[in-house]
């Protein structure tokens, strides 16, 4: 995925999110072209073994072609737990229909990809 991409990414999720959404994270259905289709988002808590398989269970139940997970963060700047939560979703998504593209952590300004390139 090129800068573009990415860019469209955190516009859209700027345009979709309100301050309370800070912190949450959100899960962005995409089609075979890498568009977005459908999204959930959910708030800004730690996110337990329980709810990463919940994740991974709507992911599979969608059975959309690939997904990407958006953080808004006003600062743009990535956190321990948006770290753990990559590996922890990675791990689970290894099995799943769905590939897992990316985490991205959405700011005001900027943005931040764990794969891609800012």
């Amino acid at each position: 995925m090129d800068k573009g991409w990415y860019d469209g990414i955190a516009n859209g999720v700027r345009l979709q999110s309100t301050p309370d959404d800070e912190g949450g994270t959100w899960v962005l259905f995409l089609d075979e072209d890498r568009r977005p289709i459908n999204g959930m988002a959910l708030p800004a808590e730690e996110l337990g073994p329980l709810e990463l398989d919940g994740i991974v269970e709507v992911v599979d139940g969608i059975d959309a072609p690939a997904v990407i997970v958006a953080v808004p963060r006003s600062d743009g700047e990535p956190r321990a737990e948006d770290w753990r939560l990559w590996e922890e979703l990675r791990q689970r998504m290894a099995v799943a229909r769905s590939e897992l593209i990316d985490l991205v952590v959405v700011g005001e300004q900027s943005w931040w990809a764990v794969v891609g390139a800012t």
